[in-house]
């Protein structure tokens, strides 16, 4: 299980040429809001962080984050769906909520 950067540029270096088309391996997950009318296939994924970076910056949007999956109890025994998948966000390589996906699933 990793985190990728679905940005266009980084997907057509792994030989993808839009999200779209990376999404159509099964083992590829977007993890991100809603952002389809922008980007084909940018649909708002469960696993989208509700809290904005703008609004309580970084770190903090990380925390917020991984007290609401702890806390979610749907989402929460949902986890395990994601074992042996690779999650695409927007911010990797920066941290992510898909770090705290991946933390959550291997504790």
């Amino acid at each position: 299980m990793s985190v990728v950067s679905i940005k266009k540029d980084e997907l057509k270096k792994r030989g993808y040429r839009d999200l779209e088309h990376w999404l159509e391996t099964d083992n590829h997950i977007y993890i991100g809001r809603n952002l389809s009318f922008y980007v084909k296939g940018a649909h708002k994924s469960k696993w989208a962080n509700p809290f904005s970076i703008r609004k309580y910056g970084r770190e903090e949007c990380l925390k917020k984050y991984e007290e609401y999956i702890i806390n979610n109890d749907a989402l929460r025994s949902q986890l395990c769906e994601l074992k042996g998948k690779i999650l695409g966000c927007w911010c990797h390589p920066e941290p992510c909520h898909g770090d705290i996906l991946i933390t959550l699933l291997n504790n």
